[in-house]
């Protein structure tokens, strides 16, 4: 009897260990890494190259003549920072949202008084209008292909916006058409659309580097002079900026 009681132990304690493992929890397996999916965050530096045409559409004195519109393309360094968010669509295709904002100097003066040549053309040196270009900032949708694993090229485009100031001055010193210093400007931050591609690459696990360029349209601002000698004039602005871009990935 004692004997049949061993064995019957021994058995059951056999047949019962599959049971044990199979209550036994399995550990799910993590998903694989993927270093191109999740937010980053990233600063730029590179150049803003501005092409800004200055046309005066009426003038008080007579109608627009000479040098009209007249160019005030000016070239500036260009800082910013960029924050972003990327999805993989498919096992080579990259979606994004991507917003940015930077800071950049473009300033041209041209004298005299784009139009007027013909009519105060001694006044050159004496009346002046100038274009300035401070910050600017974009929120962009971007799309690219992986060439392999570590490299991508995408194109990029979106809502833009530019801060533009105008200014018109004259300084009352004959031959000056104005009688007296007078100077006046115009300021506004101006929507427009932009739109570009680059090429960016995995430096490290998290380190991402890119070579961009983009091309944004703000449409015109319009500058009002006067009254005495007056003008309204119509200022077209355009940028093309090229950029080299550092950001980490969380």
């Amino acid at each position: 009897m004692k004997k049949f009681l061993v064995a019957a132990a021994t058995a059951a304690a056999f047949c019962g260990a599959p049971v044990f493992a199979a209550d036994m929890p399995v550990k799910a397996s993590a998903a694989p890494y993927d270093p191109w999916t999740g937010f980053y965050v990233g600063g730029s530096v590179g150049a803003r190259s501005s092409e800004v045409d200055w046309r005066t559409v009426t003038f008080s004195v007579g109608p627009p003549l000479l040098d009209n519109p007249a160019s005030l393309d000016k070239t500036g360094v260009r800082i910013g920072s960029y924050v972003g968010y990327n999805w993989k669509i498919a096992p080579a295709w990259l979606a994004g949202l991507e917003a940015d904002i930077a800071w950049g100097d473009n300033k041209k003066t041209h004298t005299p008084w784009p139009g007027t040549s013909g009519i105060f053309g001694a006044a050159s040196g004496h009346d002046f209008v100038t274009a300035k270009l401070g910050l600017d900032g974009s929120l962009r949708g971007r799309l690219g292909v992986l060439v392999n694993p570590n490299s991508l090229v995408y194109a990029t485009g979106g809502v833009a916006w530019q801060e533009i100031k105008t200014i018109a001055t004259c300084d009352g010193t004959l031959p000056s058409a104005c009688a007296a210093p007078r100077s006046e400007s115009s300021s506004t931050i101006k929507a427009g659309w932009t739109i570009g591609g680059g090429v960016e690459a995995i430096l490290s696990k998290n380190w991402f580097g890119r070579v961009e360029y983009r091309y944004s349209d703000f449409g015109h601002v319009s500058n009002n002079f006067g009254p005495g000698p007056s003008f309204t004039a119509n200022v077209n602005v355009r940028t093309n900026t090229t950029l080299l871009g550092l950001a980490y990935k969380y």
